[in-house]
């Protein structure tokens, strides 16, 4: 009996007005003065407990602990706490314990109080929440590069790039990528990540009802399972445009015997995809004859090209051609079903 994939958390920002720093030479400071401007110019970011005031555009600290990373910001909204829960306790596998994230939390609230930054968890809202799946396919992650253009996201752009496709609309997006290939871990080889974005405290609060991290607290991977396929279901699976494109694993297999044969092989393969999509809409490749005869070719050199062809028909040419749709559908069903 197969397990349902669950999503894990890949990033959360946490952000509080509340909080207290006891000595402002613990952060680093963007003044980024403009000329003839003074510290007192800038916007007042906080008043430290020695009655300290830090001006500046941005204040910051990033974790010294490697087994700890995670970036605290102040600016004139608040205090920020960043952090990657998946990626602390692994480096590419998705972290699906609320009980681990909330530990991880509070190792962060205790290293910011001992260098006297004093902040609760708990009490703070949720600026962003990176909800992700990830898993093998069963075809090469190539193959899909194309069903993401033919996919519809729900007044979102897109937009390709190397290692993926991202939809995005301002304080949401979506990104399918190789993990792989993003994190250059060679044993994430062929996961395919698809990972919704949250980055407003009241999107979060309505598509996954956090309005504190207290209340994330209480959920469960079941339960951000839920929200992840309605906003991918709603968003991005919720039409798909028709068409075909050729298999990337069989046509891989075809150039990989034609270059055992030995020259030619790019050339051969070319000749090969062109005789199946002729042969797919006409039947036979008397087309191709008969455009030859017309085009004023040799009769001898129309026999050579038929016996070149004859010699390529030996090839598979069934299965090659797939559908957009199938495509997407494959993608749902793993990710959103």
């Amino acid at each position: 009996m197969s397990t349902e994939l669950l999503p894990g958390i890949d990033k959360i920002w946490l952000y509080t007005r509340d909080f207290e720093v006891n000595d402002k030479s613990v952060l680093d400071v963007n003044r980024d003065l403009k000329a003839g401007q003074k510290d007192e110019d800038l916007p007042l970011l906080f008043v430290d407990k020695k009655g300290e005031p830090m001006y500046g555009m941005k204040a910051k600290h990033i974790g010294k602990n490697q087994n700890l990373p995670y970036f605290a910001s102040i600016n004139k909204i608040g205090l920020s706490v960043q952090f990657n829960p998946s990626k602390i306790i692994h480096p590419y596998q998705l972290l699906t314990d609320v009980n681990l994230i909330s530990s991880i939390s509070d190792q962060i609230e205790s290293e910011l109080y001992d260098i006297g930054i004093k902040f609760n968890p708990s009490d703070c809202g949720i600026s962003r929440m990176d909800l992700a799946k990830q898993d093998l396919m069963s075809r090469d992650l190539t193959s899909y590069r194309t069903a993401y253009e033919f996919m519809d996201g729900k007044r979102m752009k897109s937009k390709g790039y190397e290692t993926g496709y991202l939809f995005e609309n301002g304080n949401h997006e979506v990104c399918f990528y190789d993990k792989g290939i993003e994190s250059k871990i060679k044993d994430a080889e062929g996961l395919l990540r698809v990972e919704p974005r949250f980055k407003d405290n009241d999107l979060i609060r309505k598509r996954l009802g956090y309005n504190t991290f207290a209340d994330f607290l209480k959920s469960d991977a079941n339960e951000w399972n839920e929200h992840y396929k309605k906003y991918l279901n709603e968003k991005i699976f919720r039409k798909s445009k028709q068409g075909y494109i050729l298999d990337f694993n069989t046509e891989l297999e075809t150039l990989k015997s034609l270059k055992e044969r030995g020259n030619n092989s790019v050339t051969d393969y070319l000749l090969i995809v062109g005789i199946d999509l002729i042969l797919l809409q006409f039947g036979s490749m008397d087309f191709l004859f008969d455009l030859m005869k017309k085009a004023g070719y040799h009769r001898n050199y129309i026999r050579i090209i038929k016996a070149k062809i004859q010699s390529l028909m030996t090839f598979p040419s069934k299965g090659k051609i797939v559908s957009i749709s199938t495509l997407i559908n494959e993608l749902q069903q793993k990710f959103a079903a």
